[in-house]
């Protein structure tokens, strides 16, 4: 996962001394139809058929310790079941929102490892461990 621009900033200001980083308590994930960037322009978030961004809990239950540069996610993450096609998800999203696709409010994405052409009752899941957070 690569962080958006906004958060960039955050965490080198953060530990840079002339800002303060603070940990979110809920995170929100999406998925994307198209390739992202670092500034959320390119994002295709699925519309209706059951899709929403999962609510995450920021929580040791939920991430494990950083380890060699890289946090990864300590329990499952479900999406809804689909109710007919999201398309095919190329990619995912972490916000600091439930809908905002502002970018104050987008933390990063990466690339799914397959794509996955998301169907009518798919459930969509980050099997644990699977979800991969590097700084980069």
């Amino acid at each position: 996962m690569s962080f958006g621009n906004t958060y960039e900033n955050n965490i080198l200001d953060g530990l840079f001394g002339s800002g303060q980083i603070t940990a979110l308590s809920t995170m929100w994930i999406g998925l994307s139809t198209a390739t992202l960037n670092e500034d959320a322009s390119s994002l295709a978030e699925p519309s209706g058929n059951g899709y929403a961004r999962v609510a995450v809990v920021n929580s040791t239950n939920i991430w494990s310790p950083a380890a060699a540069g890289v946090k990864r996610n300590a329990a499952a993450i479900a999406f809804p079941t689909a109710t007919g096609s999201w398309g095919n998800c190329t990619d995912f999203a972490v916000w600091a929102a439930a809908t905002s696709t502002g970018v104050g409010a987008y933390i990063g994405y990466g690339v799914l490892g397959t794509p996955k052409n998301v169907t009518n009752g798919d459930v969509p899941t980050f099997g644990v461990g699977s979800l991969s957070i590097t700084l980069d």
